[in-house]
């Protein structure tokens, strides 16, 4: 809201400021840009409620209060009016009647959907195989690859998926130095251990921004020290945002909370360097 108010004072003609002042009275009495939620709007179903991301990069938010975020590339709407229309099978979010308007192609199996042909997965505990294929997924992966241990390292140069031991600790590894950084209220030494090119594009501030909840709670997952992650599919390698990297998705069955995780890594030199991390300790079971 801050930023489109701002937008509209930059222009300083009486001719705007008499809009802008006809504009906001209008508001007040029906609404400047049209009305918010439409009077035929029905309470959010709860299988669309969170936050959502999009096979595209895309991200969507959808609260049980009415509002939500959309963010595609150019286009943003914070804070706006989030619909669904199950009637007309479409999923809005606009503020002051603009925005975005998805249709819905599959509504949420699960923690997966499909709007303008795109798959949402929910952040934070969503499944990591689409609802349409899942079942085809596993039996394909488990037909595919065979878990096997080696005292070999893999060859990132070679984009070598590594072995179930290397894997293991790979994965252990990143989730405690990221641990200990929650726990110490500072990423720079974790900054220090992500691969260079990351590094490149992000500060230990920002990480700081990104996890402050994490650390303002002190979220501790340092039980995934004890414990084999459990994968799911399998670690592999695949293209992601025009770029080949190795992928892991998975959980620790720790207590009280298990942990899941979405871990990438590109390579350096003949290294497997981190690239990418979510965590998320909300739900209640693997």
């Amino acid at each position: 809201m801050k930023n489109f108010v701002g937008k509209i004072f930059v222009g300083r003609s009486a001719k705007y400021n008499v809009l802008l002042v006809l504009c906001l009275f209008a508001f007040v009495g029906m609404g400047c840009f049209g009305s918010g939620k439409s009077k035929d709007a029905k309470p959010i179903p709860a299988a669309f409620l969170g936050d959502w991301q999009g096979q595209d990069g895309s991200t969507l938010s959808i609260r049980a209060d009415g509002t939500g975020d959309y963010h595609s590339g150019g286009k943003k709407v914070d804070g706006g009016t989030a619909e669904v229309n199950e009637a007309d099978k479409t999923v809005s979010i606009t503020f002051f009647g603009i925005g975005e308007t998805l249709k819905i192609d599959s509504p949420p199996q699960g923690d997966t959907m499909k709007l303008n042909g795109i798959t949402y997965k929910r952040k934070g505990g969503f499944n990591v195989t689409d609802s349409n294929t899942s079942s085809d997924n596993k039996s394909e992966n488990s037909n595919k690859k065979e878990k096997t241990t080696s005292t070999t390292k893999s060859n990132a140069a070679k984009y070598e998926v590594p072995g179930d031991e290397e894997m293991q600790e790979m994965t252990r590894q990143a989730l405690l130095d990221f641990n200990d950084a929650v726990q110490g209220g500072d990423f720079t030494d974790f900054h220090s251990t992500i691969s260079k090119t990351w590094q490149k594009q992000t500060t230990p501030e920002r990480f700081n921004q990104v996890f402050s909840e994490f650390i303002s709670k002190k979220v501790d997952i340092s039980g995934v020290g004890s414990r084999d992650a459990e994968y799911s599919p399998d670690p592999a390698v695949e293209m992601d945002k025009g770029a080949k990297k190795l992928i892991a998705k998975g959980c620790y069955a720790t207590s009280p909370r298990p942990v899941k995780f979405v871990l990438k890594w590109i390579p350096e030199a003949k290294e497997w360097k981190l690239f990418g991390i979510e965590v998320d300790t909300t739900e209640s079971s693997c």
